[in-house]
């Protein structure tokens, strides 16, 4: 990407904060399918929770709905604690992992594609091999992979004519590219 003349070029530390948004943008995408797995899954354990104490404790219908229906509510509220609480470590071990994740890295546009620069190490990735992108009220991705993506929060697009520009070279270059300002 050398012999290409740059487009754009803007630089910025990802924190941990601008990762954390970025994980629950793209969990949005994945929450569909787990809403989809809970209306067959909890209506499932609540028939199997209540017909089992009906026929195994002889106690009256309204009790064994009380207590299958308790017993659901408390697993889900429990399911989504501990859902919140691996998120949240998952989000902050990455981060922490991540040997550029105090690093002010440099994005350079191109014709060719983007490359990515910073002191440890530099990455340049043709406009082919992104598969979608995705833009949010604060900040782009670039897939590469279904789950990996080049997050480009706009602050590091220092004003808005930069955003504009950044956008419409997005839009050209990428085949999938959607909108989700919100």
């Amino acid at each position: 990407m050398e012999n290409n003349p740059v487009l754009l070029t803007f630089s910025g530390v990802l924190t941990l904060e601008q990762l954390n948004r970025a994980d629950s943008y793209h969990l949005k995408n994945y929450l569909k399918n787990l809403i989809f797995i809970g209306l067959i899954v909890i209506p499932t354990m609540f028939y199997f929770t209540y017909n089992t104490l009906q026929n195994n404790d002889n106690s009256s219908p309204k009790r064994s709905l009380l207590i299958a229906g308790g017993a659901v509510l408390v697993g889900a509220i429990i399911g989504i604690g501990v859902g919140i609480r691996l998120r949240n470590k998952r989000v902050r071990t990455t981060y922490q992992q991540n040997p550029l994740a105090d690093k002010e890295v440099t994005y350079t546009v191109t014709e060719e594609g983007i490359q990515l620069t910073s002191e440890m190490s530099q990455q340049s990735i043709k406009w082919d091999y992104i598969i979608r992108g995705q833009e949010f009220s604060d900040m782009f991705f670039l897939f590469v992979t279904d789950r990996n993506a080049i997050i480009v929060p706009k602050i590091f697009l220092k004003k808005e004519e930069d955003i504009v520009t950044f956008r419409k070279i997005v839009l050209k270059k990428i085949k999938k590219f959607e909108s989700k300002l919100y």
